[in-house]
């Protein structure tokens, strides 16, 4: 099992076209929730659509430093964010990286030595769910960004604390099923 976060309307707020350090406000419970993540070693990656580098409004080089500080900022209260994996094309491009499409998460997949269909995919909008769906993982979806409706045939949470919870409830039944694993429970905050 692995964890598939997407960043804007998730982790951070929903701003369009993100390319300064001071536009960045980490939602509340997101670093709550990614730390709960980490103590259940449960690898997590941040599988992010960035048109932004597309169109000009920032370089590949910032982003990642970008990237580098939001992660600083999580890591200062104890919570490890996974690698990014940035698509940084347009819709127009036809990538085969831009979510809903598979490449990033497969790689993720990969690197974790897992299958696709055992990730969780965290997101606020219906690529990220799609996303889920063109793997057979389970998607989750988060009112914390620019799909606040519920969408049919997912399940929705408030925010990515409370979609965690029910990672950690998935993560133990499934330790329980294999001899010798140990599950973490949500400690008290």
């Amino acid at each position: 099992m692995f964890v598939v976060l997407d960043r804007d309307g998730t982790l951070i707020d929903h701003v369009h076209y993100l390319t300064k350090i001071e536009q960045i406000v980490v939602l509340p419970e997101a670093v709550r929730a990614v730390r709960l993540l980490n103590s259940a070693r449960i690898p997590t990656v941040v599988i992010t659509n960035q048109p932004v580098v597309a169109k000009g409004l920032i370089s590949r080089a910032s982003l990642d430093v970008l990237h580098s500080h939001l992660s600083q900022m999580f890591k200062r209260l104890n919570a490890q964010l996974g690698e990014f994996l940035v698509c940084p094309h347009q819709e127009s491009d036809l990538c085969q990286c831009r979510k809903p499409k598979t490449q990033l998460l497969r790689q993720a997949a990969h690197k974790f030595g897992l299958q696709p269909s055992s990730a969780f995919v965290v997101g606020d909008s219906l690529r990220d769910l799609e996303l889920a769906s063109n793997v057979g993982a389970q998607g989750l979806h988060v009112q914390t960004g620019v799909l606040k409706q519920p969408p049919p045939h997912y399940s929705t949470f408030a925010n990515l604390f409370e979609a965690v919870k029910v990672i950690l409830s998935a993560h133990a039944a499934r330790n329980r099923h294999i001899p010798g694993s140990s599950s973490v429970g949500i400690p008290n905050e």
